[in-house]
């Protein structure tokens, strides 16, 4: 996983803006071993604000990827459930858990124990049907092939929103803790469940008014997000300002009242 310091965009007011999200998980994989530690990550400034790029690297993966982490083949069903599919179970003597990492640290090499994880979390096989709402979208969710199906408690769903803003790999290992199978997850149906309240959230972007303008950016898994303030289209950031999180829709707010 790197860690990017990312410009969402660019929004054209009397004075000029952008919004700034640090950092976020990514799909690449970061190489470490157990004791390695993610960098520390400082908010937005005002330099952040005037890179020449669209988004700064501040924790690079390594040139060598993970291979057991080439590809999610994990998918969240919804906030508590998950399957992945193409599996092979034939073998009983096997666990499969959910690693988590906060910084994405997470390593796992075939026959070997997982490196870099904080943690993890027993998942429980769960055979029941997809909910109907996905049944009734097979045809958009025919990526979920047949796979086994799995669930977290109702204890550890709870945290699920804290461990999304990481990184989490599925892990398949044997009695001894050794790795036979690996694979990132596809998070969109975990995010569509936990921050559904944001189908009824505020408009996102700009809101301008004459008592000042919102800002508003759905952006549930970043650590920070920050707003940049121009005082035109061609000079440099005057200010940088820290949003707030709604942790019930994973939007991002400020209002910001100088015209």
């Amino acid at each position: 996983m790197s860690r990017t310091l990312l410009r969402r965009g660019w929004l054209a007011l009397p004075f000029a803006a952008g919004l700034f999200a640090a950092p976020f998980p990514s799909t690449a994989s970061t190489a470490s071993t157990a004791s390695s530690r993610a960098i520390a990550v400082p908010p937005p400034s005002l330099a952040d604000c005037n890179h020449p790029g669209h988004a700064r690297l501040l924790q690079p993966a390594p040139a060598a990827a993970v291979p057991l982490l080439a590809e999610a083949r994990g998918i969240w069903l919804d906030g508590q459930r998950l399957r992945w599919p193409g599996l092979d179970t034939a073998d009983t003597g096997l666990r499969v858990r959910l690693l988590h990492s906060a910084g994405g640290l997470i390593v796992p090499t075939p026959g070997q124990r997982v490196q870099g994880a904080d943690g993890a979390l027993a998942l429980q096989p769960d055979g029941a049907p997809l909910l109907p709402a996905l049944a009734a979208l097979a045809t958009s969710w025919r990526h979920v092939g047949a796979g086994p199906g799995y669930r977290l408690s109702a204890t550890d769903a709870k945290r699920l929103p804290a461990l999304l803003r990481g990184q989490l790999v599925l892990v398949q290992e044997d009695a001894a803790g050794r790795v036979r199978a690996a694979t990132l997850l596809q998070h969109p149906g975990a995010l569509d469940a936990i921050y559904a309240a944001a189908e009824t959230a505020p408009t996102l972007g700009a809101t301008p008014t004459p008592q000042g303008t919102t800002f508003r950016v759905w952006a549930p898994t970043a650590e920070q997000v920050s707003l940049c303030l121009y005082p035109g289209p061609t000079q440099p950031a005057a200010a940088v300002l820290p949003l707030q999180r709604a942790a019930a829709t994973g939007v991002w707010e400020i209002r910001q009242t100088r015209q």
